[in-house]
């Protein structure tokens, strides 16, 4: 097993510096004189993390017993450090970030909030993370230390929200909230990425075009068919051999062959077809281009027909015929280009066309290198814009304000959250799965299949344990920042593109990023030359451009610089490795996790709790165990939680509390939840892609959340 990130060097440093800010934050609240008394349980949960003695330890038996809390806490082992507490808030879209809200507010009313150190967050739940940072951070700038000025409390009653929850409801359909506009901008960009993809793509074809009129030109008589068919017969020999030869020596002689044989047998139906193109050209001048067009509809409508009929088929086999049929629809495009040039050159001469393409290529080769940034194309700066609106604001004076400022300039870098908890934001660092041999992170960092790992924003440090962590100023300067914790929460909330980590698809990669499918950003992230670096920036890039090069030769192919040599890095959704967000809180060894799952799991599956409890016990070699029971109780509906202990190893235990978003039948006596299932089946498991929710969606996943953590930590009266 490989060495556990602790030991390195560079997560020591930053671990370091977490301690000693949460360790001031924790002397400050010492001094601070509580709003509330909270629940004599909730005194005794926050007693047992500082001292756990054994008195304590029965009283919170007895307890428990009694009531419906969990039924274990932490034993009585003690850090070496003292004993950190987190709360972790599950991806999910804005499903999540409502659900999460209602958590949230129980949290507070407990007093457990505020005793909690970390606060982790990934995609959706980072939504509602983030806006309270925000919010604490706007407050801490015009107040002096005190009680966490929580935003999201409720103020006159138990049915009476504040401004900044009346703000989030109205806003839960974020992406449109200003209707019919929001949706014109946002057709607008994802076009835009089209344009933007069409203007790399199109010097290329022009020169390919070119190169086919003049082998026309060379080869007026078309006797490159005889050639044609002879490579199509070499093909065949060579597959043929190949699979006569199967029984021949070990394995690895016989890969090694296949893998010659099929580039051989590829290499020839390539050349054969390229040299058949000028038959298919001068066929296609000679119908004119009224049929040349039609060709291309007709071509159009049978891959829409076929399309139909896909769904039949299993997904990556449907994802591949969908390549396939765009590929064949760009063929015959370049086709058309060519005879179009073709016909030209009849009437200008193979000279002027010449120059007139010339022309042209450098015009969008100068368009392509300058004017398109690596993200033009993606929605992550109209999904970050939309996200921060949303949910970055902060009254001008008391928490009752009629109106909210919106924060337009909240830097990590600068962040005070005061008595809230310390943000961590997670995402998912885009790799290649076939590292070099030689690659410093394949072994470490860098897991097959997995296809990326993890990355995290926070106040003193961004980065991963492979390429290292740089202080949030420095990675703000680098990109050009205004608001670096509102990008944070939309690259960690970027839960749809061509690559997303362990989901992503390779049939399917390629033909995503054509239609501009992209939610996630690159970024540059600050690095230091090798001594054999002579620029900034590899040579192709330099020669595309920062669009050509990153965007549609890395990221379509999904090969990326896993040692970070030149800078650039792909960054999507935390989901595409850990959704529920506890393993940076695994890797602190926090002795007290309470997750809040609320990913879609309509089956019980547990899917985002399952891959972290995989990748802890892989990566970091510890291990946590679920009870059984509350799991199967939580799939039959009759509860809403399950405990679990982690064991750290060298003696050092922990507890996990697990939040499950599900319906039980005491749940269903509140009239409202019982009237939103039964209107929408699907509650509290509505797809993520549903990012439009109404008044009535947001109330029952914020109330759903306040009513299962009510549940969970419900004392026995």
């Amino acid at each position: 097993m490989s060495v556990p990130p602790e030991s390195s060097e560079v997560w020591a440093a930053l671990h370091w510096r977490e301690r000693r800010c949460i360790e001031q934050r924790r002397i400050d609240l010492e001094a601070v004189v509580r709003e509330r008394s909270p629940p004599c349980y909730v005194r005794a949960v926050d007693a047992a993390l500082v001292r756990r003695d054994s008195e304590l330890r029965a009283y919170l038996r007895e307890r428990l017993a009694a009531g419906r809390v969990p039924a274990q806490w932490p034993n009585a082992q003690v850090a070496p450090l003292p004993a950190l507490s987190a709360v972790a808030l599950s991806g999910g879209g804005v499903r999540s970030a409502s659900f999460n809200l209602g958590v949230l507010q129980r949290l507070h009313e407990l007093g457990l909030l505020t005793k909690a150190d970390y606060l982790s967050t990934v995609s959706g739940g980072g939504y509602i993370g983030c806006s309270l940072a925000a919010y604490a951070d706007g407050v801490a700038r015009r107040a002096a230390p005190g009680p966490l000025e929580f935003p999201f409390e409720r103020a006159n009653g138990p049915e009476n929200d504040n401004v900044v929850i009346r703000h989030l409801r109205r806003f839960s359909s974020y992406l449109v909230a200003r209707g019919f506009i929001d949706a014109l901008v946002a057709a607008l960009t994802a076009i835009g990425g089209i344009v933007a993809n069409a203007l790399v793509l199109a010097p290329l074809f022009l020169l390919f075009a070119l190169l086919a009129v003049y082998q026309i030109e060379l080869d007026p008589r078309g006797h490159a068919r005889v050639v044609a068919a002879a490579l199509a017969v070499v093909a065949a020999i060579i597959a043929l051999g190949y699979a006569a030869a199967r029984a021949g020596p070990g394995w690895e002689e016989r890969e090694r062959r296949g893998r010659r044989a099929a580039v051989a047998a590829a290499g020839c139906l390539v050349l054969a077809l390229l040299l058949l193109q000028p038959v298919l050209i001068v066929e296609l001048d000679g119908l004119g281009w009224g049929s040349a067009l039609t060709g291309g509809g007709l071509a159009s409508v049978l891959a829409a027909a076929a399309r139909l009929r896909l769904p039949r088929l299993r997904g990556p086999v449907r994802l591949a015929l969908l390549l396939a049929l765009v590929l064949v629809l760009l063929w015959l495009v370049y086709l058309a280009l060519a005879a179009f040039l073709y016909h030209l050159s009849a009437e200008q001469g193979i000279v002027t066309l010449t120059g007139n393409v010339a022309t042209v290529f450098v015009g969008l080769w100068l368009v392509g290198r300058f004017l398109l940034p690596a993200n033009c194309g993606s929605l992550h700066a109209f999904y970050r814009d939309r996200l921060s609106k949303a949910y970055f604001v902060v009254p001008p004076g008391t928490r009752d304000a009629s109106r909210l400022q919106h924060r337009q300039d909240c830097q990590l870098s600068t962040l005070r959250t005061g008595a809230a908890p310390y943000l961590l934001v997670n995402a998912c660092l885009n790799v290649s799965d076939a590292p070099a041999a030689d690659d410093d992170l394949a072994g470490e960092y860098v897991r097959p299949g997995r296809k990326g790992t993890f990355f995290l924003f926070s106040t003193l440090g961004v980065g991963s344990d492979g390429l290292g962590y740089v202080r949030a100023e420095a990675f703000e300067n680098e990109n050009g920042l205004a608001s670096s914790l509102a990008t944070a929460m939309a690259i960690s909330g970027a839960a749809f593109g061509a690559n997303m980590g362990y989901n992503t698809r390779a049939a399917a990669v390629a033909l995503l990023t054509l239609l501009n499918v992209r939610t996630g950003a690159w970024m540059k992230f600050p690095w230091q030359k090798h001594p054999n670096a002579l620029t900034g920036m590899p040579f192709m890039q330099k020669l595309l451009g920062d669009y050509a090069y990153l965007t549609l030769a890395r990221e379509a192919w999904s090969r990326f610089d896993n040692r970070n040599r030149h800078g650039d890095v792909l960054l999507s959704d935390g989901g595409h490795v850990d959704n529920l967000g506890i393993y940076p809180l695994l890797k602190r060894r926090c002795t007290l996790i309470i997750a809040s799952d609320a990913e879609a799991d309509p089956a019980y599956t547990f899917e985002g709790l399952s891959a972290s409890v995989r990748l802890a016990k892989i990566d970091l070699g510890y291990t946590v165990d679920l009870d059984y029971e509350h799991l199967a109780g939580v799939r039959d509906g009759k509860r809403h939680f399950a405990v679990g202990t982690i064991d750290y190893g060298g003696g050092l235990n922990g507890t996990l509390i697990y939040l499950k978003s599900s319906m039980t039948d005491e749940a269903r006596r509140n009239v409202f939840l019982l009237h939103y299932q039964k209107a929408n089946p699907a509650f509290p498991h509505e797809p993520t892609s549903d990012q439009f929710f109404t008044e009535s969606q947001f109330e029952a996943y914020r109330a759903l959340g306040y009513f299962v953590c009510s549940k969970v930590f419900e004392g026995p009266g």
